[in-house]
């Protein structure tokens, strides 16, 4: 089937306004045959069909074959012979241009140099403070971890075991020219001291089994809170959902005030219970608090849904209300509040129904697919958490922050290879990707909230309203 003249020849993007590499194409699916091309890169198929393919290629869909999407630029007209090799980069990035800048102040003398020219003489009382210094940054290291590491560079990771490896770790690479400017400036960076990057699998596996716990200990609150629950279901073991089908109560619009106090306190001890918590700083404390609230109520609410919600047709929200999926909006399509409720109500509809109807397609949907375990979950919730806050953190949040990203980046790759040693880098991938669909639907949750509070459409609770403004 053949797209129209003026969109994109492979997925049908309408934003196609000229030829790339002899086919009319996006700049998306230009870019994904550049980048093919000139790292010779292979495909397979991830059709299930014997010979697999043709999948369908189309600009609004996620995770599309790339081995379907290569041969479709290919029937398309695209042609290999027209990808220019890769040019080399002389630019130097301004940050770079400032270390060099920084490194001329530190020219050498003689083959000693010193970077500080008038250091004072040692003394026994120095040599006692560099000592009590060293003790100090080694007990840092234990605590904190990998606190060099950024979870937004995978290729800086380095998972190191033994803890006698040395103290070497550069966050920066060198330029490459062999100017005098960038081997000072790698000089320079070598000699600033770092903590030691470290976190061996028992390290990471506690971790990730006390995030496991702590979401545990959510849903026993949540079963006692919001089910008739007796003393012999608060003490289960299987943990794991709070809800069975039964407990479930519909969703009514006309009673919709957005979180409550009670839902609030108990994400408020869920998220004192994260390690590290206790060494934030009170402004990161708040930070996370708020993106915690926000995670859980997008996150939560699929993970439900996907246990006991799917098979009886509902959205299961975190509060165990429920919304039948058959009567949320069409993605798209005009919003039309029902015309018995009344005008604030309808307000209500409008902008909480579309809300939950891409909670579902864009979430729900996916992660049923998926089927994450408890444990996976528990960790994949942590690490969204952790990594919406990331750069908005204090430094020293940063520091607690990266090494918690870290220790459940190890963790729950650990876990996936353990329970499938053929497909569990795989399986780590994909639960890695879904983070930008929670993302997606977090901040449209945000914006629904900022939308209601800003225009006055619900009375919501006041802590809810201060936690508002503090995630925009």
């Amino acid at each position: 089937m053949k797209s129209s003249s003026s969109g994109c020849a492979i997925c049908e993007s309408p934003l196609a306004g000229t030829l790339h590499f002899g086919a009319r194409s996006c700049k998306a699916c230009a870019a994904f045959f550049r980048r093919t091309v000139s790292m010779n890169m292979t495909y397979k198929c991830v059709s299930s069909t014997p010979g697999g393919g043709p999948c369908r290629i189309h600009h609004e869909l996620r995770m599309i074959c790339r081995f379907c999407r290569y041969q479709k630029c290919v029937d398309g007209g695209m042609k290999r012979e027209l990808v220019q090799n890769r040019r080399q980069e002389f630019r130097i990035p301004k940050k770079r241009r400032a270390d060099m800048d920084l490194s001329a102040h530190f020219r050498p003398i003689s083959p000693g140099h010193r970077l500080i020219k008038d250091e004072p003489p040692s003394t026994p009382e120095s040599q006692a403070n560099s000592i009590k210094l060293d003790e100090h940054d080694d007990i840092s290291a234990r605590m904190y971890g990998a606190a060099s590491c950024s979870f937004n560079s995978p290729e800086s990771i380095s998972i190191m075991a033994d803890s006698s490896e040395t103290n070497s770790t550069s966050l920066g690479s060198p330029l490459s020219s062999s100017s005098n400017e960038s081997a000072h400036f790698n000089h320079i960076n070598a000699l600033i001291p770092r903590p030691q990057v470290r976190y061996p699998f028992e390290d990471a596996q506690d971790i990730m089994d006390r995030y496991v716990a702590n979401e545990k200990s959510l849903n026993v609150r949540r079963r006692i809170f919001y089910t008739p629950a007796d003393i012999n279901n608060m003490f289960e073991t299987d943990n794991e959902c709070p809800y069975n089908v039964e407990h479930l109560r519909p969703c009514i619009i006309k009673e919709f005030n957005g979180l409550s106090r009670t839902d609030l306190m108990m994400l408020f001890d869920y998220s004192r219970d994260f390690p590290g918590f206790d060494g934030l700083p009170l402004a990161d404390k708040q930070l996370v608090y708020r993106y915690a609230t926000a995670t859980d109520s997008v996150l939560g609410s699929a993970y439900y849904t996907m246990r006991v919600g799917l098979a009886a047709g509902i959205l299961v929200h975190v509060s165990g209300s429920f919304l039948p999926v058959n009567t949320l909006p069409k993605i798209g399509s005009p919003i039309e509040a029902p015309a018995s409720l009344s005008p604030e109500d309808q307000a209500k509809y409008n902008v909480f129904m579309p809300m939950r109807a891409h909670l579902y397609n864009e979430l729900v949907v996916p992660m049923a697919q998926l089927q994450p375990s408890f444990a996976e979950y528990a960790a994949l919730k942590a690490l969204v958490i952790w990594h919406l806050c990331h750069f908005r953190l204090t430094p020293q949040g940063r520091v607690i922050c990266e090494a918690q990203q870290n220790y459940l980046v190890e963790g729950m790759q650990r876990y996936c290879k353990l329970n499938d040693p053929k497909r569990g880098e795989e399986r780590f991938g994909s639960l890695i990707l879904l983070m930008s669909s929670i993302f997606e639907v977090t901040n449209r949750l945000v914006d629904g909230y900022v939308k209601i509070n800003f225009f006055d459409i619900v009375n919501l609770d006041p802590l809810c309203k201060s936690m508002i403004v503090g995630c925009r």
